[in-house]
């Protein structure tokens, strides 16, 4: 048998993929729309200051500290009829889509110090409920096959679907401003019920019709202890490498799609939101459509391309993306824009496909080191320092914004707070980027050490179909 090729048994039936891949357009809505709604419901809608949005973000990750190391150790142990990870994910998309409405129903008559308390006790009883769904949800996503290739074809099969539904999330705006609602106040309320009504359906067809191929091994195994999880797992270079490229894309993605709001709104469009918000929307558009080209490729080359090959790759496009803003980001021709944002999706894609298959990867190098199936306790640090990254990236945003003069009631910002809020939009990302390519390249989990790894697991306690 050919390791490089998919066995029989480890293949995922069309059905099963498809239900899967319904929990990331749940994860996507529930985590990006609070990215690219936040601050500009809350400031230009709510009239609240931008630092004090970002502030509560980034408070959310204070309870993540304890949230989702918690909700990790919970369904590494969990014993059901129906396994670890399906009954957390039903339970956590129910709650997460739920809540995901009220984050947005403020009176606008309330105080500006209203308005903050309500996000904040909002936004910690959703953060709570989207842990259980994400940490029981990237579990159960490196659970779903042991072959090295076919997790590569899962994922990307996974963005092939997803992403033309994700899409809806750079129209949200556009959504919220359009001439079907009376006002952006009552848009915001339709849309954003609307979106927690399609996290509760997509939840729930992942629950439902998907299977925990390990579950078998896992559930004979001892309880797994926490801090001793955690000790251990520190330890491990490859974890920290893979968690360093996720923070540097999520963090640079989070500062520049907050900022890139205001930026195409006063610098490209003189202040005109509905054709800002359009032009965004087409942007978003197009890179959802790049993002699908680079999902097929990589589903193509995977048999023949190795994941960390691929990243690096999708790094140095990322790099020359970010240079070129310097003169995509244009007031005199705004359509020079898509050349970036497409290059940009394109990398992003084929960096997100195969870093989540490399977790999968990485978690049975870790089985084979301490002899227990923790893939909980490995989602919880990544979706941590995940969050972590995103709710950094809006603040860092938001403390800019109001640095530049974006307070509550925003007035025409002057040009030079513009041209500053370019050149960090183009220089973080490169500095960032940067440091990625360096971090990539001293990764020491290799295609022929997985391949030798999984003969190895095998050999010692049989094979997972």
């Amino acid at each position: 048998m050919k390791h490089t090729q998919v066995e029989e048994n480890t293949k995922i039936s069309r059905q099963e993929k498809l239900c899967f891949s319904s929990g990331l357009i749940a994860d996507h809505y529930a985590s990006q729309s609070i990215i690219y709604l936040a601050i500009p419901i809350y400031n230009i809608l709510f009239a609240v200051n931008p630092a004090a949005v970002g502030f509560i973000l980034g408070l959310c990750r204070f309870w993540d500290a304890i949230s989702d190391p918690i909700a990790g150790s919970i369904t590494d142990n969990l014993r059901t009829r129906t396994g670890r990870r399906k009954p957390a994910i039903l339970a956590g998309a129910i709650l997460t889509g739920g809540l995901f409405p009220l984050l947005w129903a403020v009176d606008l008559s309330w105080s500006e110090n209203t308005k903050i308390m309500y996000f904040t006790v909002a936004m910690l009883l959703y953060y709570t409920a989207y842990t259980v769904f994400s940490i029981s949800y990237n579990s159960l996503s490196v659970e779903m096959t042991p072959c090295y290739s076919e997790r590569t074809k899962l994922y990307a099969f996974r963005n092939l679907f997803a992403q033309p539904i994700t899409m809806g999330i750079f129209w949200l705006m556009a959504f919220i401003y359009s001439d079907t609602f009376s006002s952006p106040i009552q848009g915001a309320h339709v849309v954003t019920t609307l979106v927690g009504v399609l996290i509760i359906v997509c939840g729930v067809l992942t629950a439902c019709f998907c299977k925990e191929r390990y579950y078998k091994l896992a559930q004979n195994q001892q309880n797994i202890s926490f801090w001793k999880s955690i000790k251990e797992l520190k330890q491990h270079t490859a974890i920290w490498i893979l968690v360093t490229l996720m923070v540097i894309e999520l963090l640079s993605s989070a500062f520049v799609g907050t900022l890139g709001f205001y930026l195409t709104t006063y610098y490209m469009f003189a202040g005109d939101i509905q054709s800002a918000t359009e032009f965004s929307a087409y942007l978003g558009t197009a890179s959802v459509i790049a993002g699908m080209c680079a999902s097929w490729l990589v589903y193509k080359l995977s048999d023949v391309v190795s994941k960390e090959k691929t990243i690096l790759l999708g790094l140095v496009i990322s790099l020359l993306a970010s240079v070129s803003k310097e003169w995509t980001l244009s007031q005199s021709s705004p359509n020079l824009l898509f050349i970036s944002v497409v290059l940009l999706a394109f990398s992003s894609s084929a960096f997100w496909i195969s870093i989540i298959s490399m977790i999968a990867d990485f978690c049975d190098w870790d089985e084979y080191k301490s002899g227990v199936r923790r893939e909980g306790s490995v989602s919880s640090i990544v979706s941590w320092f995940n969050k972590a990254a995103m709710a950094l990236g809006v603040m860092l945003a938001g403390a800019t914004l109001s640095y530049l003069g974006f307070e509550g009631d925003i007035s025409t910002p002057s040009m030079e707070s513009l041209l500053e809020m370019k050149q960090l939009c183009i220089w973080l990302p490169i500095a960032l980027y940067s440091i990625s390519i360096v971090a990539i390249l001293l990764y020491p989990l290799t295609k022929d050490t997985v391949l030798e790894l999984r003969a190895k697991l095998e050999s010692i306690r049989g094979s997972v179909v």
